[in-house]
């Protein structure tokens, strides 16, 4: 190797004139079973990919796996196939997002939930609005498998004589026999992903998210199942419904890799035409705090502060006391008092804990002082004799 040192008298940094050495002799590279699959940086570069391919907008990738999650009443299948009939039927969007140039527009859905009769029902509703001519000449092109056996080997059979676009598997639960189980999980997703690699498509998992988590903000860890399944997703997005509206849908993205900010941390509102159960984009966006009903997420009551006595009227005290001394007519000994308006007074202020006996006896002794109790030390009475009651209010003159 040949090597000069010069100093380059701007920055007064040295630099090495550097000349490649050759190998003394050549090594041959053994050509194995892993020529097809290994690539170097450079066969990678140089294929000038400058953007990811994408199927719908800047929203839906057109190779992988993507994950669509939602309560068992949201409407996520009926959704998934609004989308997939678009497809189909050669629209040029949906939800406002377009599809992209030089698809096949053929689908295959995997439904392991509902039977053909009952798609065969939802598909005539969904296709009322459309011509005779386009539904005779396109739906030839979304194919149906009702059973999920042996299925991996049933969709490659398929996708070595036709090319595919998106595969939605309707749902995913029903693929393992514990979806909890991360091994598992992993394992039918591997093969999920080198299906779409080897054929270059997509392929929709429908999925459930926990019970009760409406009530949570869109998160990923809502999503029912091992943490390796959304680890395997380019995608996952969350559809649930709106807290008043029950036409209007919110989709939520939970996880999108290569997807900006401005996708992210609010929902997408959508609108199901309850007649033709097909979406629209509304253009409103809506933070996803705003997505839960904070009188759910706070069921129990803010906790509070026992107030100072000053703070409590007279009237007030009366409310408080007035129950007690009606149960208790005869009047009470103060030690029963105490224990009895200790109860009172951390079920009356929603209390996190209930005030000490002796701030309690401190305010028996304030009340007796401003009238509203008496106070049989006043007239020398001890013992079982010192009873306590409620005064009479009487209006003053």
């Amino acid at each position: 190797m040949k090597n000069s040192t010069v100093l380059n008298g701007f920055n007064g940094h040295k630099t090495i004139d550097f000349t490649p050495s050759q190998p003394q002799s050549s090594i041959a590279i053994r050509k194995g079973k892993y020529d097809e699959e290994v690539f170097s940086a450079l066969d990678l570069y140089n294929r000038n990919i400058k953007e990811l391919p994408k199927l719908l907008g800047e929203l839906i990738p057109k190779v992988g796996i993507i994950l669509l999650a939602g309560s068992s009443d949201t409407g996520k299948s009926i959704f998934a196939r609004d989308l997939l009939l678009s497809l189909v039927l050669n629209k040029a969007e949906f939800i406002g997002f377009p599809f992209a140039e030089n698809l096949f527009r053929k689908a295959i859905i995997v439904c392991t939930e509902d039977d053909d009769l009952a798609i065969s029902y939802l598909i005539r509703k969904q296709l009322q609005d459309e011509s005779e001519e386009l539904k005779l000449l396109c739906l030839q092109n979304l194919y149906f498998l009702f059973d999920s056996e042996n299925l991996i080997d049933r969709l490659n059979s398929i996708l070595t004589k036709d090319r595919i676009d998106i595969i939605k598997i309707d749902t995913l639960g029903d693929l393992v026999n514990d979806i909890k189980d991360n091994g598992e999980t992993r394992k039918l997703l591997s093969s999920m992903k080198k299906l779409a690699m080897n054929y270059q498509c997509l392929i929709l998992l429908m999925h459930h998210t926990n019970k009760r988590t409406e009530s949570l903000v869109p998160n990923k860890s809502n999503i029912q199942g091992a943490g390796g399944l959304e680890q395997k997703c380019r995608l996952v997005l969350e559809l649930r419904n709106d807290l008043n509206d029950s036409n209007l849908k919110h989709l939520s993205v939970l996880k999108g890799n290569y997807l900006g900010a401005e996708y992210k941390h609010s929902s997408f509102v959508l609108e199901c035409d309850p007649l033709s159960l097909t979406f629209k984009n509304t253009g409103q966006r809506i933070p996803f705090e705003d997505l839960i009903d904070s009188q759910k997420v706070n069921s129990r009551p803010t906790k509070n502060t026992l107030p100072d006595y000053s703070d409590i009227d007279h009237h007030r005290w009366r409310m408080i006391l007035s129950p007690i001394f009606k149960k208790y007519s005869n009047g009470l000994l103060r030690n029963q008092l105490i224990t009895i308006l200790t109860v009172e007074l951390k079920a009356w202020y929603n209390l996190e804990t209930a005030p000490g006996k002796n701030k309690v006896s401190e305010l028996i002794t304030r009340l007796q002082l401003d009238g509203i109790l008496s106070d049989p030390a006043t007239g020398g009475l001890r013992g079982k004799a010192a009873i306590i009651n409620l005064i009479p209010f009487t209006e003053p003159d």
